[in-house]
């Protein structure tokens, strides 16, 4: 088999496809070993990214803002306090209504 390739790559140089200036490669089955010139793609060169820096960080001080505070006229928190009792016995009585042992 090598023979015959090596008489192929004999009658390949003779050719008028060589004397033309074709450039002809023949690999005999050893990977990375073949007669003739070898191809070498160019080089790809990939230039470095430019880099943007983000701008500089600002302090903004805190922005006081007067909001007066919810106020429920005519009820004080110890009456509102009071209710609130109330309400949560009333509702924990009408639970136990339905508690089923």
């Amino acid at each position: 088999m090598k023979k015959l390739l090596l008489a192929g790559l004999m009658a390949l140089s003779t050719s008028a496809a060589s004397a033309g200036g074709v450039n002809v490669d023949i690999n005999v089955g050893i990977p990375g070993f073949g007669f003739g010139p070898v191809y070498h793609p160019p080089a790809h060169i990939v230039e470095r990214p430019v880099y943007v820096a983000p701008p500089p960080v600002v302090y903004h001080p805190p922005r006081y803002v007067y909001r007066p505070g919810y106020v429920e006229y005519g009820r004080s928190n110890k009456e509102w306090r009071k209710e609130q009792r109330r309400a949560h016995k009333r509702w924990r009585k009408q639970q136990e209504r339905y508690w089923d042992d």
